[in-house]
């Protein structure tokens, strides 16, 4: 395929993520690879990711976040506006997703999002999506 990124072998992949211009891979060890795009910073995996099992993964425009199996959420790459700037009081994390410039996490404290978002989400939210433009959450009815 033209243009295309050729990945080394390693061990099988179980998520993949994409950037506006990289990508980013967690292996069934709980590696993280990534490749593409590395104008932001989105290569530069920190040492505390490689040094944890990673669980999850998430990729904004420019920014890439992992989730470790021990709920920490650790984020980086591109941080114009905020999105890597994880809160020190996030709490245990379950679970994680990036829009273009904003992060969020599902935690033992509700739901928390930083960054450039398009409306606070309520920390009851049960569900959240971050788009480009757009900030959308569940709510029970």
């Amino acid at each position: 395929v033209d243009g295309a990124t050729e990945i080394p072998a390693m061990e099988p992949v179980v998520q993949v993520a994409s950037g506006a211009a990289f990508g980013v891979a967690l292996t069934e060890g709980g590696r993280v690879v990534t490749w593409g795009s590395n104008r932001d910073g989105q290569q530069r995996i920190p040492e505390w990711v490689t040094a944890a099992r990673v669980i999850a993964i998430a990729a904004g425009d420019e920014h890439a976040v992992a989730l470790t199996e021990d709920g920490k959420v650790f984020a980086w790459g591109g941080a114009g506006e905020g999105q890597v700037a994880v809160p020190d009081d996030l709490g245990i994390a379950t679970g994680i997703v990036a829009g273009a410039q904003a992060t969020a996490a599902l935690t033992d404290r509700g739901f928390r999002a930083w960054g450039r978002l398009r409306a606070e989400v309520p920390p009851e939210a049960l569900g959240i999506a971050l788009g480009h433009d757009a900030t959308l959450w569940l709510e029970e009815a």
